[in-house]
């Protein structure tokens, strides 16, 4: 007796279910159709900008070469070799 009860409530439930998404199917389809419809948008809407930014600006990068580190030329090294010296450099100092 209860599981036929639970079953006729599981139905009931279903068919409802299935109503209220076919209503709101049927509701979101016609909202397509009454804007397909319409007059197409004005060519010259304003395009949308970027926020201002606010606090500081960004402070530039500084580069090892700026800080004497390294030297940027041809004098041979490997561009590995020189990698490895600016980590040693940087090891050195901290």
């Amino acid at each position: 007796m209860a599981k036929t009860a639970m079953s006729q409530l599981e139905d009931q439930v279903e068919l409802i279910r299935r109503e209220a998404f076919a209503a709101g199917y049927a509701a979101a389809m016609q909202a397509v159709h009454e804007i397909a419809s319409g007059p197409a948008p004005a060519a010259n809407l304003p395009t949308p900008t970027a926020p201002a930014r606010r606090g500081r600006p960004p402070r530039p990068l500084t580069s090892a070469a700026s800080w004497g580190l390294i030297q940027i030329g041809g004098d041979g090294c490997s561009p590995r070799r020189r990698v490895g010296i600016v980590v040693e450099t940087i090891q050195v100092l901290i």
